[in-house]
């Protein structure tokens, strides 16, 4: 189990479904697209669409993205996904 924080909302996620953390990196936003979705990144030779979890769960819209925070990225079913994470005590 990785433990990770949204805003201050914990949450967990199997250890295998994490691919790896990054540091968060420029984002190009999406236009026509909900709020919880970021942007896309380009990361080590793949484009991964990055989500603010806080904001898709918790329906908080006045969530900012700290520029510190990290990103875990999941591999499931041959998609990436980047979350948005506000601490990460192993990390």
């Amino acid at each position: 189990i990785i433990r990770f924080a949204a805003g201050d909302r914990p949450f967990d996620a199997p250890i295998d479904a994490a691919e790896r953390l990054e540091r968060v990196p420029t984002l190009t936003p999406l236009p026509r697209t909900r709020a919880w979705l970021q942007g896309a990144a380009s990361l080590r030779g793949g484009i991964v669409c990055i989500v603010a979890l806080r904001r898709l769960l918790a329906n908080d819209e006045a969530g900012t993205v700290n520029p510190r925070s990290l990103v875990i990225l999941h591999d499931g079913a041959r998609r990436r996904l980047g979350v948005f994470s506000s601490s990460l005590p192993d990390f």
